[in-house]
């Protein structure tokens, strides 16, 4: 019969859902609140009741008959990853087993049983990595004839019970087939015995497969041997059969190696499992986030109690270990050593904790990276585990510059294109001011991190020592095109990707972005351009080399380039060519008659929908907002709007109310204006033929008509008003008066209008003042071309740092941080300022003796009788002299009471050098804890007195002009923020 299953078809956030699915912020045509903003799926999809198929098999290795169950009918009910890596089945006993689907897999080498509760429907999750699946016993032989899947097996057709068979020449004769093969006599004849086909013949193809099968090799070796297998020890299962008849019987399985599967989706706040889930989520969904436990433990209430993360979709794995202090911590079993940070853990929003205090400068660097966990090793190094998912920027609602970022974590091309490593390490520097990037890898996922969450200056940063000269690898092309995909037209990120084709202008990549639209768009907005991601001239100049073509603004800055090269005193400038507005509409009102019938493609279908005599406010919003009418067509059949609408608002027989005021012609002419665009077709000359146009010309004479002419009314429109409106087809309906009475009149009129002396008067006027403005732009384009004799930049010529080799660097005492001692112990031994180094460590000659020669002599061999082998010879002897004498006088040194003298004497039983070295010990880790904190605080006001003395600028300039610019640009940088987010467009 039918069954009915329960799957998850929504996600009000995907994080926290058991079934990975793609964020509908990623498809979303319009915005999403922030509520749903990482959601998935749809909650209105339902499938449709047809045809379905159940699977049946009968499974030797357990004794009993199983049900397939499909992956699709049970998402959200098991973790999306042993969805994908296992097929389930379902025994007699109610039992789901689940097999990896391959047994070479690296993280799915193991076996699963379901095991759900009769009385509270939960379900637990076993995991067996040894042990054999629980056997099914019926008290029934199993069925015979297994030839088709699903189909219903015979009474007769059931195997025989164990038996012992004899050995006469018949039994033989029929097992020779297979006998001749290897196998032995008595499993042969056990085996035909159990699978016979319907008309009694023995299924020999049956028969071999079962004698091959892994599963059931120790019923071979027991046949073998002459005696049945040994008998099942059962308990009897209370939960019954698949088909609800009959007690099946379990045989009991030793739980010393099984493990359990947590759920954190249904743990208490604040809980072990809560938190870790709310950690994990930074990287991974849950449904690819699986935590085991011993099946002893039952729960997690303590880090402890968890035997093993796994992240199998990122090839990830923590296991909780202790430190000599007893603290748990959540170690990672690929990078060995390194464990989640818990001083410089992030909260799920990425903010510093109110506990942990001095992680500022952190939280700070880490800004614009939500898939991220801090790792630390003991010697309180840090790194940035990123997973290198797929990152998209939704639109928001409200905020044209959102920040926010939402991972594609199901995308197949990102799970086959990252195969090697799903995860990136991003060493922190002690300082915690800058991440490393170790690989090209790095480098480019970090800029595009930056990127997305707008942090321009620290992506232009990281482009400054990047050149590419050889092809990208498959991860590296995956995460480069993620960068190509990101829409940011921002003035900093046109400079940042024009830097980005800099680096790779001496490979071979292929490059989707246009060097000459991003140099354009960068010019036009360098007024708004940041200090910190401005070009250099001479970059321009190499962005210009690869440029294949350019516009007039590229052009004159390519002029004024070589002006500042070459030194010249003058360049020429050519201004851009005027753009003239307004010609759609000029040529329609000026098109004629005759012009019309010619151009009109015809129209026979109307449908028009008039909801409401009057738009009020928010009806008339949303119509604009919606561009309901721009998407419909001429005869309104996708919006049922179309010519009717407009004509229908412009004879003021449809009123449209915004704030109480009437505002229907001046949205007639607007959305006139965008209509005709909108349906236009362009060629090369200044006509433009669209469908309907007869009607476009119709609704261009009731603008210019006089306020006061009458125009016919559509014709029963009281009466057609609500869903169905006006459905009317010139062929099928040729009789309506809205074909015989309404259209003929309307085009009465337009002739009317078009043949009076206001429209004419109009008409000479167009034709003037397109005349007049053609003249003007010619006049203006010969008057562009002229010499300057003084080059003039708008733009303020910011500070550029153009030596970066450090020959030589003086350290200056600054008043308050550094004295002149400090520096001194800086250049030689950092502590001996801060610690009597003597009192902790001593030293002595090192009694490491390094043999002046060889043991061995090479010289007698033939193939050092070559003048390069002696000279290579003669050199490594020299060389090996050179480090005996080095080894000779060199100096060890020890921590006072751990020398190698005193070690012995440990070794050899005295325990008072022992306690005197642990006491010392103790108390040189106090001090150092303690100046480490001082010297934390020492670098954090460092850091802020650097910027504020590299941010300040002097006014005594040396001439009033150098103290005019230098307010200037103070003026400048204050309003900064400002610049990068007002729009700007230049209207010529």
């Amino acid at each position: 019969g039918r069954r009915l299953f329960a799957k998850q078809v929504y996600a009000s956030n995907g994080k926290f859902s058991l079934h990975s699915m793609v964020p509908n912020g990623l498809t979303a045509a319009r915005p999403l609140p922030d509520a749903v903003r990482f959601s998935g799926g749809d909650p209105k999809l339902s499938d449709p009741i047809g045809p379905s198929l159940v699977i049946t098999r009968y499974n030797h290795s357990i004794h009993g008959r199983e049900t397939l169950i499909p992956h699709r009918l049970v998402h959200g009910m098991v973790p999306g990853a042993l969805l994908d890596a296992c097929t389930f089945w379902q025994g007699e006993d109610l039992l789901i087993r689940g097999s990896p689907k391959s047994t070479r897999s690296e993280w799915y080498n193991y076996k699963l049983e379901i095991r759900i509760s009769p009385s509270t429907g939960e379900a637990s999750v076993l995991r067996k990595d040894s042990q054999p699946f629980a056997e099914i016993e019926s008290g029934q032989p199993a069925p015979r004839n297994l030839r088709r899947i699903g189909s219903k097996l015979p009474e007769h057709s059931k195997p025989r019970a164990f038996e012992r068979v004899g050995s006469g020449e018949r039994s033989l004769a029929r097992c020779k087939p297979l006998v001749d093969k290897g196998f032995n006599v008595q499993a042969v004849d056990y085996a035909l015995s159990c699978f016979v086909h319907p008309d009694g013949s023995e299924d020999f193809a049956m028969a071999e497969a079962w004698l091959n099968d892994p599963l059931n090799q120790h019923a071979v070796q027991a046949l073998s041997g002459g005696e049945a297998p040994a008998g099942l020890s059962r308990v009897e299962s209370h939960a019954g059969g698949v088909h609800g008849t009959g007690t099946r019987w379990t045989r009991p399985q030793d739980e010393a190696e099984t493990l359990l599967l947590l759920n954190p989706l249904t743990a208490p706040e604040n809980s072990v499992l809560w938190q870790l889930a709310q950690l994990l989520s930074r990287l991974e969904d849950m449904s690819h986030v699986l935590m085991w436990t011993t099946s002893s433990a039952g729960s997690a209430d303590d880090l402890w109690t968890i035997y093993k993360i796994e992240l199998p979709r990122l090839k990830l794995s923590f296991v909780p270990k202790r430190d000599t202090k007893g603290i748990v911590r959540l170690h990672s079993v690929e990078q060995s050593g390194w464990f989640v940070s818990q001083e410089a853990c992030l909260l799920p929003d990425g903010s510093v904790p109110a506990d942990k205090p001095g992680m500022e400068a952190l939280h700070d660097l880490l800004h614009g990276f939500p898939n991220c966990l801090v790792l630390e090793n003991n010697s309180k190094e840090l790194q940035v585990l990123v997973s290198s998912h797929q990152q998209v920027r939704p639109k928001k609602k409200g905020e044209p510059f959102c920040t926010q970022i939402v991972a594609d974590r199901s995308s197949e091309l990102w799970s086959s294109t990252m195969q090697d490593q799903r995860y990136l390490l991003l060493p922190v520097h002690t300082s915690c001011t800058f991440l490393g990037t170790p690989t090209m890898e790095c480098l480019l996922y970090t800029l595009m991190m930056r990127l997305a969450a707008r942090d321009y200056e620290r992506a232009f940063v990281l482009l400054e020592a990047c050149c590419v000269d050889i092809n990208f690898s498959a991860a590296e092309k995956y995460i480069f095109r993620m960068i190509e995909n990101l829409e940011d037209a921002h003035p900093n990120a046109h400079a940042i990707r024009l830097k980005l084709l800099l680096a790779l202008q001496f490979s071979d990549n292929t490059v989707d972005m246009d060097v000459t639209r991003e140099y354009d768009a960068y010019l036009k907005k360098l007024g708004h351009v940041s200090a910190g991601c401005r070009l250099t001239a001479e970059e321009e100049a190499n962005i210009w080399t690869i440029s294949k073509q350019g516009t007039t603004l590229i052009k004159n800055r390519s002029e004024y380039l070589n002006t500042l090269f070459e030194g010249r005193p003058q360049a020429v400038q050519q201004k851009p060519r005027l753009q003239i507005a307004g010609q759609p509409m000029r040529f329609l009102d000026g098109i004629s008659t005759e012009d019309v019938n010619f151009s009109d493609t015809g129209v026979s279908h109307y449908r028009y929908v008039r909801e409401a005599a009057s738009l009020d406010d928010g009806a008339l919003l949303e119509m604009v907002m919606n561009e309901d009418l721009v998407k419909d067509d001429v005869t309104g059949s996708v919006r049922q709007m179309g010519f009717l609408f407009l004509y229908e608002l412009m004879a003021g027989h449809l009123t449209a109310r915004l704030n109480g005021n009437n505002v229907a012609a001046s949205l007639a002419e607007l959305s006139l204006r965008l209509f005709f665009v909108r349906h236009c077709t362009w060629g090369r000359n200044a006509r433009s033929v669209a469908q309907g146009s007869r009607h476009f010309a119709e609704l261009s004479a009731m603008l210019t008509a006089s306020p006061g002419h009458t125009w016919p009314q559509i014709p029963n429109m009281d009466e057609l008003s609500g869903d169905n409106g006006l459905d009317c087809s010139t062929f099928q309906d040729g009789n309506s008066q809205f074909v015989t009475i309404f259209l003929p009149g309307v085009e009465a009129e337009h002739r009317r209008v078009r043949a009076s002396a206001a429209h004419l008067a109009l008409l000479d006027a167009h034709n003037a003042s397109g005349l007049a403005l053609g003249q003007a732009a010619q006049l203006l384009t010969e008057r562009a071309a002229v010499p300057v004799t003084e080059i003039a930049c708008s733009e303020l010529a910011y500070p550029v740092v153009t030596d970066m080799s450090c020959d030589l660097r003086q350290l200056r005492p600054i008043e308050g941080m550094l004295s002149q001692d400090a520096i001194a112990a800086l250049s030689s031994q950092v502590l001996s300022q801060l610690l009597c180094l003597d009192e902790f460590v001593t030293k002595d000659k090192s009694p490491m003796q390094v043999p002046s020669r060889l043991p061995f002599d090479l010289s007698l061999h033939p193939d050092s009788q070559q003048k390069v082998a002696a000279n290579m010879l003669h050199r490594f002897e020299e060389d090996l002299g050179r480090h005996s004498a080095n080894a000779a006088s060199s100096t060890e040194f020890w921590i006072q009471g751990l020398t190698g003298v005193e070690i012995e004497a440990c070794i050899g039983g005295a325990v008072e050098p022992a306690v005197s070295a642990a006491q010392r010990l103790d108390d040189l880790i106090e001090r150092l804890t303690l100046l480490q904190r001082q010297e934390a605080a020492s670098i954090a006001q460092a850091l802020e007195t650097a910027t504020e003395l590299a941010n300040a600028v002097p006014l005594d300039g040396s001439s009033e002009e150098d103290a005019l610019s230098r307010t200037r640009f103070i003026m400048l940088r204050s309003v900064s923020y400002t610049h990068l987010t007002l729009p700007t467009k230049r209207i010529v």
